[in-house]
């Protein structure tokens, strides 16, 4: 990629939608809460939806930003979002009424591979049709 900077930078910008993402899920872990679940295991379906969301905000960035194949974006994407589910289970471990869950990770993963199979899928497919 022979940009000049200043376009390999706008480029970049594609991933500020992630990176706020990002900021949000770190400032909500950050919170002790004590929250009535509505049904067992609420929290799992919630881990989930977030990093699923935070896994096509990835997938925007590397599929606009950089401009990957299909696949190596969802895998970045899929690698990204499960190693930032990692990071945030064990900054949970340090806040008070909150600790680090083995269950919540998986959860986070599993949102991940919904999600970058989901783009995987869709940039394949939109792919496919411009050829």
């Amino acid at each position: 990629m022979n940009l000049p900077r200043s376009r390999r930078f706008f480029r970049l910008l594609h991933f500020v939608p992630a990176l706020g993402y990002l900021a949000g899920i770190h400032y909500l872990s950050s919170q002790s809460l004590a929250v009535e679940l509505p049904f067992p295991h609420a929290d799992k379906v919630v881990h989930c939806l977030e990093f699923a969301g935070l896994t096509v905000l990835l997938a925007w960035g590397w599929w606009r930003g950089v401009t990957l194949p299909p696949r190596t974006v969802a895998l970045l994407s899929l690698v990204s979002g499960a190693a930032y589910g990692a990071i945030d289970e064990l900054h949970q471990s340090g806040i008070a009424g909150r600790w680090c869950s083995l269950g919540d990770w998986l959860a986070d993963g599993l949102g991940c591979l919904v999600a970058a199979g989901s783009v995987w899928w869709w940039l394949r497919r939109r792919q496919l049709r411009q050829s």
